[in-house]
């Protein structure tokens, strides 16, 4: 049965409110072939599972630990991609992974960069999942319905936790500590057990909630917090024609229904139902369908199908006006964008890349306009893909300057925002969104650090890529131009400028050029420029002018690109047949050289310029020499951290205000081992603007002493190195007031103030804090003993 049925379109209670051939490239097998090779699928992603298991020795894995299959899809090439989660005693090992290519021929070769050997386990988990469901949807403070939590007990690398963090205060533009995010009473051991708790839901209450947490199986504790959204679809199949605000005139995939209207649901576009409306309402949703959230003062918060429609025709081609109007001709502009934008880029993974959907199953995603912000109520300047509903989600932009919009609850007008954005379903955009359930079906890039900020930029990538195959010549479906694209994501939907720049991602004052170390502790959508700057070069190629915006000092001499369709399909391999859920930026130039050898041949044009454009933006692949690297030591200790890995407080210095510290950084692959050192870094460094460029600070003398300042917070740190200037390393010194009793003096005495208010419920003095918060609690306590040990002792 097609969902929505009738019940749900009168306002059921939800959320919101074989072809071309490039020169080089390896041939595809002969259809019959190949449809041969699919029909065995399953059998052959069993043969690379029993592979994988008899490889498991020579891949350091231990004693009680196995591999189980997740997903395989089989290529045009003929090669299946089984991809298989490590686990141990039968759980899973989150984040572990390995991924099988069983060849043509039956060959197979196991890749196992993405797997945990180390990981190891001792004492038993004491919680229950029913506990660990209740403490996740108490983190999750839902106020209306959901569906039950999906809970799973598995084996949770310490190192993923979240440590210090740091948020942008609105009130002051700066960065300061986030004490919710901010994990305290961290374990003492690599891994623990732990339940994954996924609460997802839609209603009008709480809006879109798709919150991931990690809760320790032993104590209860929450080890880290995260959102699944991703923020910057017996009738008879017919097409229709719409009018959108950015494509303009074009066909689109509908649905006649038995009293012969028409509804924008696509029976192309899936074939496997939503799992989703599966799950929450036991109902079927099977292929794309494009709904609207309505606005009235009845029915906020209900969302309904597009059907009804007489004629086939669909919108006015012209920005949406205002609400209610979201189900009528001018609301239906919004929803032929989007509606178009998700079954262009459905069809181009289809005929270029040769995959069935985003998971290569045909599971069905779906489209929702006219998102409203759940939290103001105002028109919402996002979009986003969600994991937990499989779907896309567009708000319409508060861009109206020239009128005064109506908020529908109250009836009263409110102004627009000039610096804010027009509907939010831009082709590109579109692109973009529903390519974050390629990477969740796929590679699973985790989304925090440098896996994060690559899965940013595969949406960017893929994103710009559906822009130029909307511009392809007819009869050409298998090929993707080299025009069309902008190289902007949403370079349409705000008027004040794009969201983001391919070509030189800096422009917008907060993304990264190139890749250094630290670089992971950038908010992903910042930290995703380097390698959306890394494709672009790779299709269009790199001046050698310096005077150029687009000239790279990684690679003065410049290189030629190698097109959309060539650089694309790199891409695509890459990301999913090589890339797992921990990829950092060097790994997944690793892979982008094997795909390039796959498609092209190792010595081929494409390899050789894949490794250029990995080059200018300090990305160095095996083979090449080795590159002067500048990193910080671990300075830290305490359940705060200090393992193995890339955790955050590990690398950041947690001092005294006032007091004199020598910082310290590693040099690698130089003889000359001296830094310079400067206060400030990126704008957008560590996950959120800082005092980048702060006064009154003082100097970091040669010898990395430095006095902190007379006032607490974050300051931002970066050491290059002096043989070569243009490698280097940021981090971040935490700055607190430990004076606690008020004597101007720090000292252990004032742990005393700090110890006697820990645990207390009532409101404390301002000055009890370390950080100037309103209460003290056991974070105060832990950063002041850090602090103390930093400033005074050794770790």
């Amino acid at each position: 049965m097609r969902l929505p049925p009738r019940g749900l379109r009168a306002g059921l209670a939800l959320c919101l409110a074989a072809g071309f051939l490039p020169a080089g490239a390896a041939a595809p097998l002969p259809a019959a072939q190949i449809q041969a090779l699919k029909a065995r699928q399953s059998e052959r992603a069993a043969s690379a599972l029993r592979a994988a298991m008899a490889a498991a020795p020579s891949l350091g894995l231990p004693e009680g630990a196995s591999l189980t299959l997740r997903s395989a899809f089989t290529t045009p090439e003929g090669r299946t991609v089984t991809r298989m989660d490590q686990r141990l005693d039968g759980y899973r090992v989150f984040g572990a992974a390995a991924i099988a290519h069983v060849e043509a021929d039956g060959s197979v070769q196991v890749l196992g960069d993405g797997l945990m050997p180390d990981a190891r386990l001792t004492a038993a988990p004491t919680l229950t999942a029913a506990q660990a469901s209740a403490i996740g949807l108490k983190q999750a403070a839902l106020k209306g319905q959901a569906p039950a939590p999906r809970v799973e007990l598995m084996v949770f690398p310490t190192r993923f936790c979240q440590g210090l963090k740091a948020v942008l205060d609105a009130a002051t533009g700066k960065a300061v500590l986030d004490r919710a995010a901010t994990v305290v009473g961290r374990p003492s051991q690599p891994y623990v057990w732990a339940y994954k708790v996924d609460v997802t839901t839609m209603n009008s209450q709480d809006g879109v909630v798709d919150m991931e947490y990690l809760v320790d199986a032993r104590t209860g504790g929450i080890l880290r917090k995260m959102s699944n959204l991703r923020p910057a679809e017996a009738p008879s199949r017919v097409q229709g024609t719409g009018l959108g605000q950015y494509v303009g005139q074009v066909t689109l995939e509908t649905t006649q229904e038995a009293d012969g209207t028409y509804s924008l649901h696509s029976q192309v576009h899936g074939s496997r139902p939503n799992p989703f409306f599966q799950r929450a309402y036991n109902q079927d949703l099977v292929g794309l369908t494009t709904f609207y959230e309505m606005h009235d003062l009845e029915t906020w918060g209900y969302i309904s199908e597009y059907y009804g429609n007489p004629d086939n025709l669909w919108g006015d081609g012209f920005p949406f006006m205002d609400y209610p109007n979201e189900g009528l001709k001018n609301g239906e502009t919004a929803a032929v964008d989007a509606h178009y934008g998700v079954s262009l880029t459905w069809d181009m993974y289809r005929d270029v890349f040769g995959r069935n959907g985003l998971d290569g199953d045909g599971t069905t995603p779906f489209a929702l306009v006219h998102m409203r912000n759940p939290g103001t109520g105002m028109k919402f300047d996002n979009a986003m893909w969600s994991d937990g509903i499989f779907g896309m989600l567009f708000g319409d932009g508060s861009f109206y300057p020239d009128r005064l919009m109506r908020d529908p609850e109250t009836g009263l007008p409110y102004p627009g925002n000039a610096q804010g954005m027009m509907s939010l379903t831009e082709l590109d955009v579109a692109g973009h969104e529903l390519s974050h359930g390629l990477t969740f079906a796929s590679a699973g890039l985790d989304y925090q650090g440098e896996s994060g900020g690559l899965n940013e930029a595969s949406s960017d990538i893929m994103g710009t890529l559906v822009e130029a195959y909307h511009f392809r010549p007819k009869g050409q479906d298998d090929a993707i131009p080299n025009y069309g694209n902008d190289w902007q994501l949403g370079g349409k939907c705000r008027p004040s400028g794009p969201l983001r720049y391919m070509d030189r991602p800096s422009r917008d004052g907060l993304s990264a050029d190139n890749w250094y170390e630290g670089i992971e502790w950038m908010e992903v959508h910042y930290s995703s420029g380097p390698m959306n700057r890394c494709f672009h070069f790779l299709s269009a190629g790199a001046p050698a002018d310096p005077a150029s915006e687009r000239y790279s000092a990684y690679l003065p001499q410049g290189m030629d690109g190698i097109g959309n369709d060539a650089a694309g399909r790199i891409w695509f391999k890459a990301l999913t047949e090589y890339m797992t859920p921990t990829t950092n930026y060097h790994q997944a130039g690793a892979a982008m050289v094997k795909a390039a050898g796959d498609l092209y041949g190792p010595s081929s044009r494409e390899a050789a310029a894949t490794r250029k454009a990995l080059t200018a933006i300090n990305v160095q692949v095996d083979g090449e020499p080795l590159l002067a690297r500048v990193s910080f030591p671990r300075i830290t200790t305490g359940v705060l951290g200090n393992y193995e890995g890339a955790e955050f407080l590990a690398r950041t210095a947690v001092v005294p205000l006032g007091t004199t510290v020598r910082l310290k950084a590693d040099v690698a692959n130089a003889a000359d081992k001296t830094v310079t050192w400067k206060i400030g870094a990126h704008r957008a460094a560590i996950a959120g603007p800082g005092e980048a460029d702060p006064t009154g600070v003082g100097v970091v003398n040669a010898d990395g002493t430095w006095t902190a300042p007379l006032r607490s917070g974050f300051f931002f740190i970066t050491a290059a190195s002096k043989a070569r200037p243009e490698q280097y390393a940021e981090g971040l010194v935490f700055i607190q007031d430990l004076d606690a009793d008020g004597d101007s003096d720090q000292d252990a005495i004032d742990m005393g103030a700090s110890a006697c208010s820990w645990n207390l419920s009532q409101v404390l003095k301002w000055s009890h804090s370390p950080y100037g918060g309103s209460w003290v609690d056991d974070l105060d306590v832990e950063l002041f003993q850090t602090a103390i040990k930093n400033a005074w002792g050794k770790p």
